[in-house]
């Protein structure tokens, strides 16, 4: 009976510490910026700065739990690990929960969409397992399995594991990820897309037809669908010839029937069995003895990379970044040639409603336009998902920045004044006052306009308190003086 226990007890360690192993999954790159890969160790390679990074091709499905996690392998430089919606640049102010580590003092930051939520100075040690978990809509904060805090921004989209590295030679380690992140970037779920702009083309059951002359220019269509700005989807279609010249592919803006304006696009040669890939009209690749007929040919992005595929295989990597808005693009240069079984990811949305400008962004509502995606100006990306990123100066004569709170909370009743000796070690220690950020925060991550005018309020007001009590003491000690 004893040894029918203790094997039994043995079996369920077995079974428990098999269930750890399968429970957690490595974690595979993709827009990688500036970074060397060593075993489990990730390093920056660029200079100083916010411009380092990676985000991984594994991604937590809408509404599902899951977390990632890293062990502490250097408490001397500036990196961050997190969980992000999408993965828009390399700056951690780009990132929707993060853990900050600061070359500080080990001072361990809870970092939330370019805003600090926590700061613990001595808040980690080599060896720490760091982990950001999401059970159901709640986000947390753990170290060593304690939690450190719990997040009051809700979770309920996709989620990527997302890096971030500022300074040169800092690095992350042994970093994995709960065995639900989706390994299949790609939802399976299709649709079919409606077209705007036609020219030259029929329509017969799933099947497009050029009926214009032969050559390019006089036929082709884009999608009234819209794959919104870096988000993940694909197009995909099936080719049964190989002797007719036609394009598909992805593009910003429908700007002519030519494949050489489609941005990124899969070209089918009428020499059979050759392939091109072909962006903006400059050809990078080109296969010859490529049999594509019956295959299926997709274009897809993930994250920021575009991919071609041929029936689900890889055949070409572009190196130009993509974070637009995209349409479905295609053109068609030999009469009488197809493209069959077009469909596109569930990711694609209907397309702008009313009246849309050429771009097929933009619509009108009388004298309101207006637009229900961020915008960026002078740059590539939206910056920490804001409606309006602008990489320069904004001439403006009024600026009104709308709040949720303000500082008199520092003269209601109850109200902890911090004592001044306390208020001058904090500051001999730190070089700055309480709850305002130190110059290196600063320079790295800049400020929130509103938030700071209402800091600054608070020490304003705080500094009234001071000089109130200040004035009773003084009335006192005059009082006393008269008195005697």
């Amino acid at each position: 009976m004893k040894n029918s226990i203790t094997a039994l007890f043995c079996f369920i360690c077995l079974v428990s510490n098999l269930h750890q192993i399968q429970a957690q999954q490595s974690v595979t790159w993709v827009d990688a910026t500036g970074l060397t890969f060593s075993g489990s160790t990730i390093t920056s390679t660029a200079a100083n700065g916010w411009n380092s990074g990676a985000a991984s091709i594994e991604y937590l499905q809408s509404g599902t739990d899951g977390w990632v996690e890293t062990t502490v392998n250097t408490s001397d430089t500036y990196r961050a690990l997190g969980l992000s919606a999408a993965n828009i640049d390399d700056n951690i102010n780009s990132m929707d929960f993060a853990f900050y580590f600061s070359g500080v003092n080990n001072r361990l930051l809870i970092w939330e969409s370019g805003s600090e939520k926590l700061a613990i100075n001595q808040g980690y040690a080599n060896g720490d397992k760091l982990k950001i978990e999401r059970v159901g809509t709640q986000i947390n904060y753990l170290k060593n399995d304690s939690l450190l805090y719990a997040s009051t921004a809700p979770s309920t989209s996709q989620l990527y594991v997302d890096i971030s590295f500022n300074v040169n030679g800092s690095s992350l380690a042994d970093i994995v990820a709960s065995n639900n992140f989706d390994v299949n970037h790609q939802s399976s779920s299709t649709q079919n897309v409606t077209w705007t702009d036609q020219a030259g083309i029929s329509f017969i059951d799933n099947k497009i037809i050029k009926n214009a002359p032969a050559g390019f220019g006089n036929s082709g269509a884009v999608s009234v669908d819209l794959l919104p700005p870096t988000t993940n989807g694909w197009v995909k279609t099936t080719i049964f010839e190989d002797n007719t010249m036609r394009a598909i592919g992805l593009s910003a803006t429908n700007t002519d029937n030519l494949a050489s304006s489609i941005d990124y696009a899969i070209v089918f040669s009428n020499t059979p069995n050759r392939v091109l890939i072909h962006e903006n009209g400059t050809e990078r690749l080109a296969l010859n003895g490529f049999a594509f007929a019956q295959n299926e040919f997709k274009v897809e992005r993930v994250g920021t990379e575009i991919r071609y595929l041929k029936d689900n295989t890889v055949f070409y990597t572009s190196t130009i970044p993509s974070t637009s808005a995209l349409k479905v693009d295609i053109a068609f240069n030999t009469e009488n040639s197809t493209l069959m079984d077009v469909t596109v990811s569930s990711s694609f949305t209907g397309g702008s409603s009313g009246s849309s400008t050429p771009g097929g962004y933009w619509s009108q509502d009388g004298n309101t336009v207006y637009y229900d995606n961020p915008v960026a100006i002078g740059r590539n990306a939206p910056l920490n998902n804001h409606l309006l990123s602008v990489q320069g100066s904004i001439a403006s004569q009024s600026v009104q920045v709308t709040m949720t709170g303000w500082a008199d909370f520092v003269f209601e009743e109850g109200y902890e004044l911090r004592d001044l000796k306390e208020l001058k070690t904090f500051i001999d220690k730190n070089g700055h006052l309480p709850d305002i950020p130190s110059t290196q925060e600063v320079l790295e991550n800049g400020i929130a306009l509103g938030e700071m005018n209402k800091k600054l309020l608070q020490k304003i007001e705080e500094l009234t308190l001071y000089l109130l009590q200040q004035q009773a003491r003084i009335e006192a000690l005059e009082k006393k003086l008269d008195d005697n």
